[in-house]
């Protein structure tokens, strides 16, 4: 099993940046980098940041546990995407259909003062 270091120079290299690119990137020094490639553990705000830009799980960085990236979540999330995507053109479609065709009262918006010439 690697190490947490390991694992982290896996996530820096995978990124394709620098590691002073990938500390100023997280918001740390070059320094507390060498800190987490040495051993050290970083602060928890710090690992949720690595984690929200390099899409790693952290149990995966902790432990090595976890498949890196959680493909499957990604794969729901794209599918969400598409999803949402197809319902908003759905939903454009038929406002569209409904706003064009005379299919009688539901159709055609409420009109008062018509409504009040037809009643004296």
């Amino acid at each position: 099993m690697s190490s947490f270091e390991d694992r982290l120079v896996k996530v820096i290299k995978d990124s394709g940046l620098s590691q002073k690119e990938f500390a100023k990137k997280v918001g740390v020094t070059e320094q507390g980098l060498g800190n987490y490639l040495n051993g050290r553990y970083p602060k928890v705000d710090v690992l949720i940041r690595m984690k929200q830009m390099f899409n790693f799980s952290i149990d995966w960085m902790l432990t090595g546990l976890e498949a890196k990236p959680v493909e499957a979540d990604l794969y729901i999330l794209e599918i969400q995407k598409e999803l949402i995507e197809y319902l908003k053109e759905e939903n454009a479609e038929l406002k569209k259909e409904l706003g064009t065709k005379d299919s009688g009262s539901c159709a055609e918006p409420f009109n008062s003062e018509k409504l009040k010439k037809t009643n004296h």
